[in-house]
């Protein structure tokens, strides 16, 4: 049976079940079939801020995190009317886009100011410096705020994965603002959405509210970046969380720029 039938199946059970009741005797194959299932699957915030994985084929929900219960639908009818529902005041092509919405934010962290971020700096490319940033969750909460997308709500499920040696995250920050302009995050051993990786891949680079490509003034600062701080990093064959090849995308435009300069 495929991942897809095995997690139907196990909704159909008892779909009001939560997720830690529904995987509580998974044996090790279980999971294989389940991470094998999600890994592929875009993630989106529901009210509350809670992750879910978002299998719009079969029109199931699943949490990351394992209080939360599953849900299943009768049609996709039903599942859009759910999805429109949990964007409401925002519009539900934010919610699947994968983006900060206002509803998803918590109590705000304070700015941080340009001079402590400055104690990060990896890399410096004209008017942009690149953080490599800290296990610190304020940080990156503050982080996902200004660029108005995940890390506002996911923080410590990325901070965990910081701790835990599977990715590091790098903000490219404009010295003129002390703002983010573009977020990176480079995949050690395993991405957050596309599975494992056998060396350091650039598994997301977006702009503001999850650019992709991020915006042509960047292109060249972050082409400086990667040749020089990170000339050993794959940039092809992992997938984000919507499906997207970031490094791909990127290299596909900056080819294009490059190509109408000669």
């Amino acid at each position: 049976m495929n991942a897809e039938a095995t997690v139907k199946k196990l909704l159909e059970n008892d779909p009001e079940m939560s997720f830690d009741d529904m995987t509580r005797d998974w044996t090790n194959a279980d999971w294989r079939e389940f991470d094998a299932y999600t890994a592929k699957l875009p993630i989106v915030y529901l009210k509350g801020g809670w992750p879910y994985y978002m299998d719009s084929e079969n029109v199931q929900l699943w949490p990351l995190r394992g209080s939360q219960r599953a849900y299943s639908f009768d049609g996709f009818d039903e599942f859009r009317a759910f999805m429109e529902e949990q964007g409401k005041g925002t519009g539900a092509e934010d919610v699947e886009r994968h983006v900060y919405t206002p509803y998803q934010r918590p109590a705000d962290p304070a700015p941080i100011p340009l001079e402590k971020k400055l104690a990060h700096e990896v890399f410096r490319s004209g008017n942009y410096v690149f953080l490599k940033m800290p296990q610190d969750e304020t940080f990156i909460q503050r982080e996902g705020i200004d660029m108005q997308h995940c890390l506002a709500v996911a923080h410590k499920d990325y901070c965990k994965r910081m701790v835990n040696a599977e990715i590091d995250l790098f903000s490219m920050t404009d010295l003129t603002t002390g703002l983010p302009v573009v977020d990176i995050e480079i995949a050690l051993t395993r991405s957050s959405y596309g599975g494992p990786v056998k060396q350091p891949t650039v598994t997301q680079l977006r702009g503001m509210r999850n650019e992709c490509p991020p915006k042509d003034a960047y292109l060249p600062a972050i082409a400086a970046f990667f040749e020089s701080y990170g000339k050993d990093w794959k940039l092809t064959g992992i997938r984000s969380f919507d499906g997207r090849f970031d490094g791909e995308e990127f290299l596909r435009r900056w080819n294009a720029i490059k190509g109408s300069q000669s």
